[in-house]
């Protein structure tokens, strides 16, 4: 993805690989596992979604979610949103996301829609 693309333009400069709390709930049914909470906080990054993978065989991954970077706006982060397919809002750029394929492979897209 490319959220490491705008790590220096806020709070998450300070380390975006360091997360402050990652939870998840966690089903398992139909030979899926499933989430319909994940959050993932870290500095000036939150990334909220959920999701399956399957445990059958496939791996197949199924997510969709909604990352944010907290950043200062200014006439360069509000091109730059408009060209990466993210919106600024409140001071953050939002980044909705699908992550489809298999574990092995996985396939990182834009999503549609608001937070999950």
């Amino acid at each position: 993805m490319k959220l490491a693309h705008f790590s220096d333009l806020g709070p998450a400069k300070s380390d975006p690989s360091s997360f402050n709390f990652i939870t998840a709930d966690l089903e398992l049914a139909d030979q899926r596992i499933s989430s319909r909470v994940i959050d993932l906080d870290g500095y000036g990054v939150d990334v909220d979604g959920s999701g399956s993978v399957s445990v059958s065989g496939s791996d197949e991954l199924n997510y969709r979610g909604l990352a944010e970077i907290t950043t200062k706006e200014s006439l360069i982060t509000n091109t730059v949103a408009r060209l990466s397919g993210a919106t600024l809002k409140d001071g953050k750029l939002q980044f909705p996301f699908r992550i489809g394929g298999t574990i092995d492979s996985p396939v990182f897209s834009k999503g549609k829609g608001a937070r999950t």
